[in-house]
Formats: C-alpha cells, structure tokens, sequence
C-alpha cells in the first residue's frame, strides 16, 4: 500500500464541523500483519492492517482522524482522537498567571466565545505584571499608559481599538451582540500572543544576548 492509495476523506471533522477535506498527514503504517485461517477454509489469507492520520484543513483545528485499512478483506474504519499535543505553547518568558490563560486562549481557538474570553483576561493578567492594575481606566486606558511609558509602541494601541469591541460583545448583554465567529477569535488571541512578545519575550531575548556578548571570550593562542 502506497501513499497515493490513501484517499482523501471528506467526512466532517469531529472537533470543528467543517466538512472540507481531510488529506492524510502521514505514509500508511504497517499495524500488524497475521494469517487467517479455519478448518473450512485450510488455505491461509494475508491479513495487512494499515493506519493513516488525517487532519483536519481548518488552521484554528487541531482535530485527526485515524483510518484503518486491511487489505485482507477490503474493509475501512474511522477512530476519531485528539492528538496529545497544543497547537500553540505559550514561552516560559511569561510570568504564570498570563501565560496559562494564553495557554486557554490558544487551546480554544476552535471554541471563538471562550478563546476570546481568555485572551482578554490574557491581556489584563499581562499588564497586571507590568504594574497597571487600574480598572477605573478600562482596558484601553491601561493599554495607553503602557504605551505612554515606553513599554509598547504606539501601533499596540491602534490596534486593540480594532479588538476592543470583540471582548466588549462578549461580556456584554445589555445590547446583545453577534456572538464571536472564529475569525475574531484568531484575531482576539493573535493581539494577546502579540503583547506577550512585546511585554515578556522580546526583552528576555534582548537580555540573554547582551548578557552572551559580555561574557570574555577565549584567547586564541598564536602558533
């Protein structure tokens, strides 16, 4: 059995609903290999099982499929699993309290009213470290302070007007709103990812590599 054997399934991803196509993820793998048998039938018949992952074409999916393929009798079958890894590890650079709620934020990408729930408080744990604590300011408010003194640029500003209304939508029903499509989610958790590179990642960088250039180097010795 050969890769180009395997066909595209075109059933629905069990996590997100879509039902575009799942193209195999990997060669076929050999599972096991037996010989079968009976006493009516005392010829013994090749039994080959292969196994092929799918994936789904969504990018915000992490849902596989797994199809099973034997060869000895022609027959075909789905187990559906969720892979044992995240699609996205927030760095160590950032403190703990934002960092796991970055991690919620990128674990329910395919889930928009959570994933943007987690990214907001994702944003207010993040300036939280970073000393601005004021409610009475709002979000925006702390935003622009960050940015007033230094520790953001300007365009961070800008841009979490453009988001703003997201996590406003979501936690308000005074006026209900559309809830939350997956586009605002990527969107929503994209600014938090962002913010934590600026606030946490890049300065950690910078440090480790003015700390590596400080240190003396070796002397070449002269032949």
């Amino acid at each position: 059995m050969t890769p180009n054997e395997v066909p595209h399934l075109s059933a629905k991803c069990w996590k997100c609903g879509d039902s575009t196509s799942m193209p195999p993820r990997c060669a076929p793998v050999l599972v096991t290999r037996s010989y079968e048998g009976s006493r009516y039938q005392p010829r013994w018949r090749n039994v080959e099982l292969y196994a092929v992952l799918y994936t789904c074409t969504n990018a915000t999916c992490y849902g596989a499929t797994v199809g099973y393929y034997s060869l000895g009798d022609n027959s075909f079958l789905l187990e559906f699993h969720a892979p044992r890894y995240n699609a996205y590890k927030a760095p160590d650079e950032i403190p703990d309290r934002p960092r796991k709620m970055l991690q919620g934020a990128g674990d329910s990408l395919s889930a928009p009213v959570a994933c943007v729930s987690a990214s907001v408080r994702a944003v207010e744990a993040m300036l939280a470290e970073k000393g601005y604590r004021e409610r009475k300011i709002g979000l925006m408010g702390r935003i622009k302070a960050a940015v007033a003194d230094g520790h953001l640029p300007g365009v961070m500003a800008d841009w979490a007007l453009e988001v703003r209304e997201i996590g406003t939508d979501t936690h308000t029903d005074e006026v209900p709103a559309p809830l939350p499509s997956a586009e605002d989610a990527r969107r929503a958790f994209i600014y938090a990812k962002t913010l934590a590179e600026y606030l946490f990642e890049m300065p950690a960088v910078i440090a480790r590599n003015r700390a590596r250039r400080k240190k003396p180097r070796k002397a070449i010795a002269k032949i």
